[in-house]
């Protein structure tokens, strides 16, 4: 009678004790695959809204809002990784008779998009209103600050950077000018006229007859700016 009674308490111990990690399983399951889909959606570079607004935004929308503890973002040019942490505390049903009366699940995770290989065209006014109201040197003075900021905050060889320079023409530097069919070549101008035909397609014939710019365009254009590779 004794060993039976014995038995029977282990019993229904284990069965209290399966039927609560049963449960405890299931909303860590559930806890984790939240946390999973919200640092993804937050971390997509598209994303406009705040990161850690959208983390704890799917919690809520999932019934589980105040379980985040915790949101890291870090991001900078081309890339957003997000990390967070959650816990919820799981009142048990059946082992609070031994003294257990809750059960805490963690959830961590993390999320990153990145974009390896970034190019960017810095194109620059140097039209007549240019001349205006200390405009030009302005410019200048925003295109390094720019280009400072890109190359400060990135990788190593992750971000190239090109500058075209227009005013009606574009000026499109000594290195690509004699890769097209520019006609009436003036001596040390690179600066186009594009025919409205081109206006039509995206791609650019390298054998279509282009001509060099007037030479009073040309004169504007060129002492404008500099397209050596030092700038």
């Amino acid at each position: 009678m004794i060993f039976g009674v014995f038995m029977f308490i282990i019993i229904v111990f284990l069965g209290a004790l399966g039927v609560d990690m049963m449960r405890f399983e299931m909303e860590r399951a559930k806890l984790q695959s939240t946390l999973d889909r919200a640092v993804l959606a937050a971390a997509d570079i598209d994303q406009s809204l705040d990161p850690e607004a959208v983390v704890n935004d799917y919690f809520t929308k999932s019934g589980l809002d105040g379980s985040v503890t915790g949101v890291t973002v870090t991001e900078g040019l081309g890339f957003r990784a997000v990390s967070a942490t959650a816990r919820k505390t799981i009142d048990t049903q059946l082992i609070h008779m031994l003294g257990v009366d809750t059960m805490s699940a963690p959830a961590a995770g993390t999320a990153e998009e990145r974009v390896d290989a970034v190019e960017i065209s810095l194109v620059l006014d140097i039209s007549g209103s240019m001349s205006f109201n200390n405009r030009m040197t302005n410019l200048e003075n925003a295109g390094l600050e720019f280009v400072d900021a890109i190359f400060e905050n990135s990788a190593e060889d992750k971000v190239s950077m090109s500058i075209i320079p227009y005013n009606g023409q574009v000026n499109i530097g000594p290195d690509l000018i004699d890769k097209y069919n520019i006609t009436h070549r003036h001596t040390n101008t690179f600066c186009v006229d594009l025919p409205p035909s081109v206006y039509t397609t995206a791609a650019l014939s390298r054998t279509l007859p282009m001509p060099d710019s007037d030479r009073m365009t040309l004169l504007f254009c060129s002492d404008r700016i500099s397209t050596t590779p030092s700038a």
